[in-house]
């Protein structure tokens, strides 16, 4: 079966339903969004309302963050009480690391991503990654303090700082298995739309509901295909249109001819299909842009008890480790997942 349309947009994520809402809003209504999974969303899934699978949170609520305006205006930020909570720190030992180290430590952290990383002259030094820099300043840091301490104590500030490598709010989100695969030069490029590194702000309902509420009003659901798989792309340039090759959930193929195509997929989905997806290949800048492109994942884990069995004064509990610690995660055993990456 074949089907035309002016426009055929892949993917209903936040970047695919953005795009249909700018041609609505331009009264351009010959277009069809297709989606591979079962609802909207993309990056974005949300279960009962507040577990989230992918993204979970706006950074900041700052004048060009259009996002936070949108959520807002909406009235779907959530509001959260502002009194002060206690975080509890402990080892592999189960003891207690005193939160005076902690913003010690964290301190040191801030100065060299606020600071010392923002004026460095990297132009010079074009190569450096932020691991590398880190890892310097923070050697430099240790040599300083170890005369006045011992073994213990040493040992306490080399956990904290492998915790901080992983869990400062400036670096837990970048995605990269190790922070030597981030360039200084590429961090100093980073745009941050909060000026209050923790700030953070969370939907009402969560971040597919924001989805809804902002596009699905606006946009019909027979705009909107789901479960529908792109097999092949052929662009046909000299005959000015695209030949999009689909599959349905329930194995119905299906060809749609374009006039235009825009492709909202993940970057991680154009590196494992684009070799095979478009005819004839992209241009090889484009191939070598997205090849090229870091990509990274960010997993968490969510534990659900029947009653809190902590104080409602805690905030969240943190655990550290000795970088010499062996240990494994028996439930990841006989799976694919390398642990040695956790």
């Amino acid at each position: 079966m074949e089907k035309a349309y002016r426009i055929l947009i892949l993917g209903a994520g936040i970047a695919g339903l953005s795009c249909a809402k700018y041609l609505i809003e331009n009264e351009i209504e010959d277009f069809l969004i297709i989606e591979s999974n079962g609802e909207i969303g993309g990056r974005c899934q949300t279960i009962d309302e507040s577990i989230e699978l992918g993204a979970d949170m706006f950074h900041g609520q700052t004048s060009n963050n259009p996002l936070y305006d949108l959520a807002e205006q909406n009235h779907l930020i959530e509001q959260i009480d502002e009194y002060e909570r206690d975080n509890c720190y402990h080892d592999e030992n189960g003891q207690s690391i005193d939160e005076d180290l902690i913003n010690e430590i964290k301190e040191i952290f801030d100065e060299i991503l606020e600071k010392k990383i923002p004026t460095y002259p990297y132009e010079n030094y074009p190569y450096i990654s932020l691991g590398e820099f880190l890892s310097t300043e923070l050697n430099d840091y240790l040599q300083v303090t170890r005369a006045a301490l011992d073994d213990d104590e040493i040992n306490q500030r080399e956990k904290v700082i492998d915790w901080f490598s992983k869990q400062h709010s400036c670096l837990n989100m970048i995605g990269c298995e190790k922070l030597i695969d981030v360039s200084v030069q590429g961090w100093n490029s980073f745009e941050r739309l909060s000026t209050k590194i923790d700030e953070r702000v969370y939907v009402k309902g969560g971040l597919v509901n924001f989805l809804k509420r902002i596009f699905l009003e606006k946009i019909p659901m027979k705009h909107i295909q789901l479960n529908t798989i792109v097999r092949r792309i052929h662009i046909h340039e000299n005959q000015g249109y695209v030949s999009v090759e689909i599959v349905r959930k329930n194995r119905e193929m299906q060809v749609y001819h374009v006039k235009h195509l825009v492709c909202t997929q993940s970057i991680g989905c154009l590196k494992q299909t684009m070799h095979e997806m478009f005819d004839p290949p992209l241009p090889y800048t484009k191939r070598l842009a997205i090849d090229k492109l870091g990509f990274g994942t960010v997993n968490r884990v969510y534990l659900i008890f029947s009653k809190p069995f902590w104080d409602v004064d805690f905030n969240s509990f943190h655990f550290l480790w000795s970088r010499n610690t062996k240990w494994k995660l028996n439930c990841l055993e006989k799976t694919p997942y390398d642990v040695s990456l956790i």
